[in-house]
């Protein structure tokens, strides 16, 4: 696919139509050989009618009109080429092999040899400089074709030249691209590099530029110098016809294009900046998104775990229920047993009294009687007494009367032993009467305590609840 080459970057356009313009004066259908042709290999574009050969230390797309090769040990024989052409190589090369490339590229070209690159001048230096400058305003790493000039250093023209004449070559030098030109134009695409949206205005600037600026852009202070090697003095006076060493300047156009990159600079700035806050906005807002994601799956974890313990808690109740049931009717079994009990002892002690009262009514009537029996003894006594001497019938009564005493007697010492035996039961009743109270009395504490506790643990596990469902 042919490319419009007014619409590539300045930058590459400067190297390759300045090349182009001094081959043409040469002819147009050289063969011509490309040293460190990278990928774009756009000389062809410029050399249509030409036949092209590049080289590189790799061949990224396999193309069949590239041969990999290193500048210092061309695989070419002496002079088997009409041109080599070598555009912003030697600043790539380390110094020690940088010359040797040098001599190599002599030695492959038969008629002509142009070497385009930035050498080493103060200017240059601030140039690159400056418009690195740019570049890390923007990006946090170096530009890696400006820090790869600053490891090897840039180009000594004087030893460029030297190998040219040492070759036996003849040397014209001129310079190309107004350096501040160059870094205004630079800068532009460094900032595009940043906000892609300027692409079309670069673009433009480009275009400006390559139509109708390229052929003029020359003076004392220029970015890239070119050398140009030829082998005799017909060849001499024609490059000095090449369109680039002829061309007006034009300052008008070089104060337009840096107008408009001064004008453009502080509108990126304000563009960055209202990118940076936008940056920010957008983050605070993602991070206010995120916590309240982060709250509402907190709330919905809390909600999820106050579920569980509200389960758990009913669980609890109701397990706590139904322990306090069987407590309840444990306490009811027990008191029920008590009061049965209670009532059976009670009743027991009640006919104990019954049987005590009516033992001492007997013994009562009994000792009633022997009181009565016994003043009637006395008195029979007393009658005995005073009838012995007159009546011998008498004996017989007294000792009837004897003997009932004897009788009476014993039935005195019977009731004297069941009223003991009966004080002794009532004694007893008593005791047992005094040690069930005391028994019901523990079990009625114990009952209350139990009660207590309960409805202590019943309130720890609603007060438990409650602040669980907070």
């Amino acid at each position: 696919m042919k490319i419009e080459l007014a619409g590539i970057p300045f930058d590459h356009f400067q190297r390759y139509a300045t090349a182009a313009s001094v081959l043409r004066t040469f002819g147009t259908s050289a063969r011509v050989l490309e040293v460190g042709a990278n990928r774009q290999r756009l000389l062809g574009e410029f050399l249509p009618d030409s036949e092209l050969l590049y080289t590189d230390v790799l061949n990224e797309d396999g193309a069949p009109d590239f041969v990999v090769a290193d500048a210092r040990e061309l695989p070419f024989g002496d002079r088997s080429y009409d041109a080599v052409v070598s555009l912003d190589v030697l600043e790539h090369i380390p110094p020690e092999g940088r010359y040797r490339a040098v001599e190599e590229m002599c030695r492959v070209a038969a008629r002509v040899l142009v070497i385009g690159c930035p050498i080493d001048q103060p200017w240059v230096h601030e140039a690159e400089h400056a418009a690195h400058a740019v570049w890390r305003r923007y990006f946090d790493e170096a530009y890696p074709w400006l820090e790869e000039h600053q490891e090897f250093g840039l180009v000594e023209p004087a030893r460029v030249e030297a190998a040219l004449t040492a070759s036996g070559m003849s040397c014209v030098r001129f310079g190309h691209g107004d350096a501040r030109l160059w870094v205004t134009l630079m800068g532009m695409h460094f900032v595009k590099e940043a906000i892609p949206e300027l692409a079309g205005v670069v673009a433009s600037a480009d275009r400006y530029y390559n139509t109708a600026m390229f052929e003029g852009d020359r003076g004392d202070e220029c970015y890239r110098e070119f050398f140009v090697g030829v082998r005799n003095g017909a060849d001499l006076e024609s490059i000095r016809s090449a369109a680039v060493l002829n061309g007006a300047p034009d300052a008008a156009g070089a104060a337009l294009l840096a107008g408009l990159s001064d004008a453009l600079l502080p509108l990126v700035a304000r563009l960055r900046r209202a990118e940076s806050e936008w940056q920010d906005t957008a983050q605070a807002l993602a991070d206010t998104e995120k916590r309240l994601q982060d709250a509402a799956m907190d709330r919905h974890k809390t909600g999820v775990d106050a579920q569980a313990a509200t389960r758990e808690a009913l669980v609890q109740l109701e397990y706590a229920k139904k322990q306090w049931e069987s407590t309840a009717r444990a306490l009811a079994d027990t008191e029920n047993r008590l009061q049965l009990e209670a009532s059976l002892r009670h009743q027991q002690g009640v006919d104990a009294q019954n049987a005590a009262s009516q033992a001492l009514a007997q013994l009562e009537y009994a000792n009633d009687q022997w009181q009565q029996t016994a003043r009637l003894l006395a008195d029979a006594e007393r009658r005995m007494q005073a009838e012995a001497l007159a009546h011998h019938e008498t004996g017989l009564q007294l000792r009837d009367v004897a003997e009932r005493e004897v009788a009476l007697r014993a039935l005195s010492d019977g009731l004297s032993k069941d009223l003991e035996a009966a004080e002794r039961a009532d004694a007893c009743y008593r005791d047992q009467l005094n040690a069930l109270s005391a028994r019901i009395k523990g079990l009625e504490r114990r009952q209350r305590i139990a009660l207590v506790l309960f409805c202590v643990g019943l309130f720890g596990t609603a007060i438990a609840f409650l602040t669980i469902g907070a």
